[in-house]
């Protein structure tokens, strides 16, 4: 339909022209050549207009995707860089408390390294029934400072010392043990007064004494003329007997072990 209209156009122009122009108008199958080409020119041109001005559409969508990006990005960049500036700061502030906590922590150390040095010198003060009660602490403190150890269960230890410790000096403690006595292996009760005075006696009444603590252990002297009032004492302890004041007497320990 396009070449029959440009055919016709052509005609017309020629015979338009014929009054100007001497020269023969070209046979027809030339004419119709020229003209197919013209329209395969046209035809080329405008898909290529058509291809370019999709071109440009698909590359200014792309430069608003890319600008989209871009501002994503650009505000990606500013809140990662306000991050890292929060996150610095954190580490100075981090920087500076972990600087307060070791300082804390050597003072910590260098008061349960006191406090460790002052109740070594004391446990063998404790005797066998104060011991058993705390006996992986003590069998601690008295194997020395360990660098090891966490400053919490060395504190633990010592708050588990001192708390039996205390415990024990408030309180009377029956105890039985076996003890060789005249060559003989015998079953004995001791009656302790915290760590200030011991009885013992054996289950016949015969043997009897009292003791007290040294800072090289407990020193254990017989007196046999206190069993019966040792006794006494014991059921009285025990609610055998109803309560009374006891007979015993204190004995002071000798000037050189106080």
């Amino acid at each position: 339909m396009i070449l029959r209209l440009c055919l016709l156009l052509v005609a017309l122009l020629w015979c338009a022209s014929l009054g100007y122009s001497q020269e023969p108008p070209p046979p027809p199958e030339e004419l119709q050549k020229k003209i197919a080409e013209w329209v395969r020119t046209q035809q080329i041109y405008s898909e290529e207009e058509s291809e370019w001005s999709e071109q440009q559409r698909r590359l200014s969508d792309l430069n608003e995707l890319r600008q989209v990006e871009i501002d994503r990005l650009s505000e990606a960049i500013t809140k990662a860089q306000g991050r890292v500036d929060e996150i610095m700061e954190k580490q100075d502030e981090f920087a500076e408390e972990r600087s307060e906590l070791r300082a804390w922590r050597r003072d910590a150390s260098r008061i349960v390294e006191g406090l460790e040095k002052k109740l070594r010198p004391l446990t063998p003060l404790m005797p066998v029934v104060l011991r058993e009660r705390a006996e992986e602490s003590i069998l601690r403190l008295e194997a020395g400072p360990d660098a090891n150890a966490a400053l919490q269960n060395r504190v633990r230890d010592i708050l588990l010392v001192l708390r039996e410790f205390s415990d024990f000096q408030r309180t009377l403690t029956v105890d039985r043990e076996r003890r060789e006595i005249d060559g003989e292996e015998r079953e004995i009760e001791l009656l302790y007064f915290g760590l200030d005075q011991a009885y013992y006696v054996d289950p016949s009444n015969s043997y009897a004494g009292h003791g007290y603590p040294t800072l090289e252990g407990w020193v254990w002297v017989e007196d046999n003329s206190l069993a019966n009032d040792i006794r006494e004492t014991l059921q009285i302890q025990g609610k055998q007997l109803s309560p009374a004041f006891s007979s015993l007497p204190f004995t002071p320990r000798p000037a050189t072990d106080k």
